[in-house]
């Protein structure tokens, strides 16, 4: 759906970018509960883009989630399904070049400078907010918003310990070591609260064929290779009740997250006895376990966090890296 921005002022908060299409797209259907996804995900069958609504409808749409808010006060009518954001892989430009020429270079450049634009604005709007993770923004006075919070927005993509998304990073990487873990225990549970949309269905369909072969997994992170990195971020205001949120603010973000790691996988069969190929100079334990061949694994996985719950980072869907360009799982 081709989303309409309007910049807006709020009280007391610099500037948000607001989507009305994005609260069109809720108002389609009751108000249902998301969750995130899992390894291995692909992006198949896509399905045909949403014509766009007029701005009445759009209107009409938000008129009838305001007014299911005030009939139900207990549902949440701003927490339904949405559509991922247009996050991106940004192009490798030198490749590029070579495969493409110079309009496949030029084409490339300014689309990865518009994905750096738009992660700038995203990041500005965050710390408008006060919604950044361990970063207290609102006490930051005039000169500093003015002077140092335009430099600090261009750092999304950074992982130096000192940037501001610092927080964020070490929780979607715990966010992705959890899901990681739950889905080798089978923990449903924890899948779910974990992984949302596509992600989440094709886990769980994962899980169901794993129940019915009897083997048990162990997956193990070892460490990474290089820091979790966000290469894409998205940032609209999706809570758009005219009060303010319990918790936290309006704002909903979709990251493109890098990780970059070292992890094994060890697989048993009923009996214990391992199917998986073993590290050079392993040897089982006492309990009959047997560590397994290391391997480098790099992902590119959407997250999601809806600023006004108190909640973790959830997985949402899985982007493929094929011949330098971006596919997406759904």
């Amino acid at each position: 759906m081709a989303a309409r921005l309007f910049l807006v002022a709020l009280p007391s908060r610099p500037l948000v970018w607001r989507s009305y299409a994005t609260a069109a797209a809720l108002a389609s259907k009751p108000p249902v509960a998301s969750a995130p996804k899992a390894e291995g995900s692909s992006r198949q069958n896509e399905k045909q883009p949403p014509q766009a609504l007029s701005m009445e409808e759009e209107v009409d749409n938000i008129g009838r989630l305001l007014t299911f808010g005030n009939e139900m006060p207990t549902a949440d009518v701003w927490g339904q399904k949405v559509d991922t954001l247009d996050v991106m892989i940004p192009h490798n430009l030198s490749s590029h070049f070579r495969h493409h020429g110079l309009r496949g270079f030029w084409s490339r450049y300014w689309q990865n400078r518009g994905n750096d634009l738009k992660n700038m604005i995203g990041l500005y709007a965050l710390a408008s907010h006060n919604s950044i993770p361990g970063v207290a923004t609102d006490s930051d006075p005039w000169y500093t918003r003015w002077f140092l919070w335009p430099f600090y927005s261009f750092t999304a993509q950074s992982t130096n310990k000192t940037s501001w998304l610092t927080t964020c990073r070490r929780h979607m990487l715990d966010s992705y070591k959890n899901l990681n873990m739950a889905i080798a225990k089978s923990d449903i549970k924890e899948i779910k609260r974990r992984a949302v949309d596509t992600y989440q269905v094709e886990t769980l369909a994962a899980h169901k064929k794993k129940q019915k072969s009897g083997l048990a997994y162990v997956w193990r992170l070892h460490k990474e290779v290089k820091p979790a990195q966000i290469l894409s971020l998205r940032v609209i205001e999706g809570y758009l009740s005219p009060e303010e949120p319990k918790f936290g603010s309006r704002l909903m973000v979709h990251a493109l997250v890098k990780f970059d790691t070292e992890q094994s996988l060890e697989i048993y069969d009923q009996q214990c006895n391992p199917l998986h190929k073993p590290a050079k100079g392993a040897f089982k334990t006492w309990d009959g376990m047997l560590e397994a061949e290391k391997k480098r694994v790099i992902q590119y996985l959407v997250m999601e966090k809806r600023m006004w719950y108190d909640g973790p980072w959830l997985i949402r869907e899985q982007v493929w890296k094929v011949n330098n360009d971006a596919k997406k799982s759904k």
